[in-house]
C-alpha cells in the first residue's frame, strides 16, 4: 500500500502501528497476549507495554505494592536473607517490613528454606511471560531512544517507533540504537519496517515485578486465549 504522507501527531502514528503488532511478535498458537496503552511503570509511561505468556501462570497473579515489589526484587538479588537482614538493609520500619514480607509469603513469591532464610520462589515470582515496551515519535529519536532505554528495566525488549516518512537515517542513528540494545522500526502509513531488532535480556528489579502483574491483571480481566489453529502466528492482541 503506498504512503498517504507523513503523520501528523504521534496518536496517529501509534494507532497505525498497533494494527502491525500481531504479525510483528513471534507468536505461538497458545499464547496469551495482552497489551496495555500509556500505562506507568515506575516513574515512566511506554507508548506499548505487551505481555506474552507462554502459560497460563497468569491466573494466579495479584497486584503488589511497590514496597512489596522493592521486597521481592532485593531478595531475588540479593540472595538468602533473615527477615532482620532484610529489614536493615532496605531502612525500613519491622512493621513496614514485616507487614510487605507477610504478604509475599501468603502469595507463596518468597519461602524460607532450611536454614531459616528468605529465598524467592521464581516460578511465582518471575513467571513465563516476555515483556515488550514500544516508544514512538514523529521524528525525535534521540528522545524516543532515551525513553526506550529506560523501559529495559522491566521489559525484555525495547523499540522505537518514528515516522518512516519524516526521518532520515544515517549510521550514525542505528549505530546508537544497536549500541544501547533498543530495536527501531519505521512506520509509512500502515506499512511497518524493522530496521533493527532488539537484544532480549531479563530485568529483575521492582519495576520488572509492577509490570507483570498489571499485565496479569489484564490478562485475567480479559480471559483471553488464543483459540487459532496450531501453525498460525498472528494472534489477535488483547487490549486493556
Amino acid at each position: 500500500m503506498p504512503d498517504t504522507g507523513a503523520f501528523r501527531f504521534e496518536q496517529d502514528l501509534v494507532a497505525s502501528f498497533k494494527l502491525s503488532l500481531p504479525s510483528l511478535l513471534y507468536l505461538g498458537a497458545a499464547d496469551v497476549v495482552t497489551s496495555l496503552y500509556e500505562e506507568t511503570i515506575g516513574d515512566v509511561v511506554p507508548d506499548v507495554l505487551i505481555g506474552v505468556w507462554q502459560d497460563d501462570s497468569y491466573v494466579d497473579y495479584r497486584p503488589l505494592t511497590y514496597v512489596e515489589a522493592h521486597l521481592l526484587s532485593f531478595i531475588t538479588q540479593s540472595g538468602p536473607l533473615s527477615a532482620d537482614d532484610l529489614g536493615e538493609r532496605l531502612h525500613l520500619t519491622s512493621t513496614g517490613a514485616n507487614r510487605a514480607l507477610k504478604r509475599l509469603l501468603h502469595l507463596n513469591t518468597v519461602a524460607y528454606d532450611e536454614d531459616g532464610c528468605l529465598r524467592t520462589q521464581v516460578e511465582r515470582a518471575y513467571p513465563a511471560v516476555q515483556i515488550v515496551a514500544f516508544e514512538a515519535k514523529l521524528v525525535r529519536w534521540k528522545d524516543a531512544l532515551e525513553q526506550a532505554e529506560t523501559y529495559l528495566r522491566f521489559a525484555n525488549r525495547a523499540f522505537v517507533v518514528l515516522d518512516g516518512s519524516q526521518i532520515a537515517l544515517s549510521a550514525r542513528v542505528v549505530s546508537a540504537f544497536k549500541d544501547s540494545r533498543v530495536g527501531l522500526y519505521l512506520q509509512h502509513d500502515t506499512r511497518t519496517t524493522c530496521v533493527l531488532d532488539a537484544a532480549w535480556h531479563l530485568p529483575l528489579g521492582p519495576d520488572r515485578i509492577v509490570a507483570i502483574r498489571k499485565l496479569g491483571k489484564a490478562a485475567r480481566a480479559s480471559r483471553y486465549h488464543s483459540l487459532l489453529e496450531a501453525g498460525n502466528r498472528s494472534p489477535l492482541l488483547v487490549s486493556a
